[in-house]
């Protein structure tokens, strides 16, 4: 039951409901509810998922190919430079795949089942629900603030996550380098001839 008025009063009690079903039984789902009273109204929206799935699939197909390949490179690997490149573009990859299967899991839902929403309500006056009402300015203020901060929070979470890779790849060149720097300083140079 999503909302309710039980009013004592003038108005008549009413109600909405969001009812989800299998699409199978939408048909007769929805020919029930209507035989519960007068149907004042009825809107049936759907639109088709096959091409997105499809779509899913095979780019679903394609990034796991990716990180097969991958997942073979960081096995061959030797150097740590290469070992911790590798390694980000595997996390990359997965965090795609991912993605896409919680899209496609969510499309398969959406194809799966059917979502009715009903408003009833008594006879007599019609029901107009009453309007939201507007939020504050003080609230207004509030929600922008709290989500600015989230947004920057976000934003450096990101760049953080790509920091500490690039930091690590810094590292080791650093350390490899700094060897090599000593033994230049430490050779010692030709006098020149008089």
């Amino acid at each position: 039951l999503a909302a309710e008025d039980d009013r004592d009063g003038n108005r008549p009690r009413a109600g909405q409901l969001v009812i989800r079903v299998p699409a199978e039984q939408f048909d007769r789902t929805r020919v029930s509810l209507a035989a519960l009273g007068t149907l004042d109204s009825e809107s049936i929206n759907g639109y088709e998922v096959t091409n997105q799935l499809v779509d899913l699939d095979a780019r679903l197909t394609t990034l796991r190919a990716e990180e097969a390949a991958f997942q073979s490179l960081l096995s061959q690997a030797t150097e740590i430079g290469d070992i911790l490149q590798i390694q980000d573009q595997l996390f990359m990859v997965r965090t795609q795949i991912e993605q896409l299967e919680a899209e496609k899991a969510n499309l398969n839902d959406q194809a799966t089942f059917s979502t009715i929403s009903v408003s009833m309500y008594e006879p007599g006056v019609a029901f107009t629900p009453e309007p939201e009402p507007e939020p504050s300015t003080l609230a207004q203020a509030w929600d922008k603030a709290t989500g600015g901060a989230l947004d920057v929070i976000g934003g450096m979470v990101v760049v953080i996550g790509y920091a500490i890779p690039l930091a690590a790849i810094a590292l080791v060149g650093w350390l490899i380098w700094m060897p090599f720097r000593r033994r230049r300083r430490e050779e010692p140079t030709a006098p020149a001839a008089a």
